[in-house]
């Protein structure tokens, strides 16, 4: 359908969710940087700034999106099908934000803990540009814009997945 890929996030709700993206069912805390920890099977992907060299030395899924950006490691606890990476549109209408899968800039079968996602890329502007799209353990597509905090490295994790919640059709 031809809005398979739209969101929608209104501005005054709490549908949007500034945590680790997991799979609701069982408990998990998040710790002090952002990071979540898990007590069962739940699915968490996290999401860290990494070292050129770090980058350079680790076995990952590569996508350069631009030569001047930050590396970005994206990871998920558990293996997780029809990864992509995407661009993200963003329109501000009467009912709220409107967040929509541009193009898809890379795509994967399947992404592991061992061999984790690195995306080299820059933030431009206030509203998320990029995200990720894939499927879960229970076959169900989750869409999550990436995200930069106002904040240094040294006062915690300045970057976040915020899952974006499918909007239905009138």
């Amino acid at each position: 359908p031809p809005d398979s890929n739209m969101a929608s996030v209104p501005s005054s709700s709490n549908t949007e969710k500034h945590s680790e993206p997991t799979i609701t069912g069982t408990e998990s805390s998040t710790d002090d940087i952002g990071t979540e920890s898990s007590t069962d099977d739940i699915l968490s992907v996290s999401i860290e700034a990494v070292e050129d060299q770090v980058a350079k030395a680790g076995s990952y899924c590569q996508y350069i999106n631009d030569e001047n950006g930050i590396f970005l490691v994206i990871s998920p606890n558990a293996v997780i099908r029809s990864f992509r990476f995407v661009t993200v549109q963003v329109d501000d209408t009467e009912l709220g934000l409107i967040y929509s899968i541009s193009d898809e800039l890379y795509s994967i079968d399947e992404l592991t803990q061992d061999k984790p996602f690195l995306v080299k890329m820059q933030f431009v502007g206030l509203l998320p540009t990029y995200g990720i799209v894939f499927e879960d353990q229970k076959n169900n597509e989750r869409f999550y814009t990436i995200n930069m905090r106002g904040i240094d490295h040294t006062e915690g994790q300045p970057y976040y997945l915020n899952e974006v919640i499918p909007s239905k059709s009138p």
